[in-house]
């Protein structure tokens, strides 16, 4: 654990900083423990062998997918090659690491009681704006996690029950899976869209919320 957000690392004396990650991954925004989880990942991919660009992406990655609270990186927007080495090696070694067990950032006690305690028409209003929001979000989750677990079911996925009527219905109707694979490529950019969604309001509001908008 070194001293210092933008000080160089006293074990690789490394100068060559990316001053908002540095800053990202400090006790700032993050718990020892944390920091020290975070730390085992980084351990891992400069063991990769991959260049420091590849490296980069691959640690954004890994903290989208295990911390994302901290950064939102879309993997969609990569390169194809690049997406497949990076998911490749995310799945082989650091899939079964350690990630966030709560959704807020480290805040301070006095910051924290300073807004729960704030009891102003603005600090109200945006409170309303955001629990509309949280509904809003929910009941749209609903919808795709809905439509997914029905497209499974039509397609003999699931359990027993689930996949009874689908054996009958085959008997009499055989099952179009081209229109299957179709409706499942439109669910993944709903889905896709959600994950969006979702991350773009957590970066809104994950250093201001309140204990009910939480």
């Amino acid at each position: 654990m070194k001293w210092g957000a933008l000080c160089p690392c006293p074990l690789c004396e490394d100068h060559h900083l990316d001053v908002e990650i540095s800053i990202l991954l400090s006790d700032h925004n993050l718990s020892e423990n944390e920091l020290n989880q975070i730390g085992g990942a980084i351990h891992v991919i400069h063991g990769t062998g991959l260049d420091e660009e590849k490296r980069f992406h691959l640690l954004a990655y890994y903290l989208s997918r295990k911390w994302p609270k901290l950064i939102d990186y879309d993997i969609d927007a990569a390169d194809p090659r690049l997406r497949k080495v990076l998911d490749d090696f995310y799945r082989a070694q650091l899939a079964r690491l350690p990630g966030q067990n709560e959704p807020d950032l480290k805040v301070s006690p006095v910051r924290r009681h300073t807004w729960n305690e704030a009891n102003g028409e603005e600090f109200q209003m945006e409170e309303d704006v955001w629990q509309a929001e949280v509904r809003g979000i929910l009941l749209n989750g609903i919808e795709v996690a809905s439509l997914i677990s029905s497209l499974g079911i039509e397609a003999g996925e699931g359990a027993i029950l689930q996949r009874v009527p689908h054996f009958v219905k085959g008997l009499f109707h055989s099952c179009s899976y081209p229109r299957l694979a179709g409706r499942a490529t439109e669910l993944v950019g709903d889905a896709s869209e959600y994950r969006r969604t979702v991350n773009d309001f957590c970066s809104r509001v994950k250093n201001g919320w309140s204990n009910r908008t939480q």
